[in-house]
């Protein structure tokens, strides 16, 4: 592997566990709760599984940045993890649940592409035990380093919006074909009844002319208007 590959490589996934870390602290009581609804981890030991996640989270993201052994190892099997109990949840029918993932897109619900973004991140997490080239740098490497992390910031941040939003937009959309479904059914054209006799004794030949005046001024004809009118 190219050594510039390695480190932006390393980079990126040192700012992924770091930035996942960060926004858990950030909003421990949302963390707390996102990991209590996997009803995974018993009640009691739910205390100290947060802050363990949370630890873990910093060292990976440490031991990337220090170019330590293990670390992208390390990375993939947390991530192993994570896969693991979304699945679970899945196979339970739990999609409304936050994932607690603390990406930069805020709360987003269990999804099959959470397993998919996973995997990718997985094999990416195992690249970095791979080889490393030996070449000499140049200072065009540093532009070219700092310009793929950017972008994977950017993309994976795209992509995180995209998990959070696409749901409600669909969400959204049908609602809207809900209504307008609502809005194309026809009203119900009332016709009396040709069996009920009325008070001036023209009974059904009276009813049959409302009938069909109703039915008229139903379809916005007028009536007497023949086929060759004015």
């Amino acid at each position: 592997m190219d050594p510039i590959v390695a480190s932006a490589l390393r980079a990126a996934l040192t700012l992924l566990f770091l930035s996942a870390a960060l926004h858990k602290l950030h909003d421990w009581a949302a963390f707390g709760a996102a990991l209590e609804g996997y009803r995974l981890v018993p009640r009691a030991l739910l205390a100290a599984t947060a802050p363990a996640l949370v630890a873990l989270e910093l060292g990976i993201a440490a031991g990337l940045a220090l170019g330590l052994r293990g670390a992208g190892a390390a990375g993939a099997a947390l991530l192993a993890l994570y896969s693991l109990a979304i699945g679970v949840n899945l196979a339970r029918g739990r999609r409304d649940i936050d994932c607690g993932c603390g990406g930069p897109a805020g709360r987003v619900r269990l999804r099959p592409a959470l397993l998919a973004r996973n995997a990718v991140l997985i094999g990416l997490a195992l690249a970095v035990a791979l080889p490393v080239g030996e070449r000499s740098l140049v200072w065009l490497d540093a532009f070219t380093l700092v310009a793929a992390v950017g972008t994977a910031a950017l993309l994976y941040a795209a992509l995180e919006t995209l998990l959070a939003t696409r749901p409600i937009a669909a969400a959204r959309q049908r609602s809207r074909d809900r209504q307008g479904a609502v809005g194309l059914v026809p009203a119900p054209i009332l016709v009396p009844s040709l069996s009920q006799p009325l008070p001036d004794g023209r009974g059904s030949e009276f009813a049959l002319e409302r009938s069909e005046s109703a039915l008229l001024e139903r379809s916005d004809v007028v009536p007497g208007r023949g086929e060759g009118g004015a």
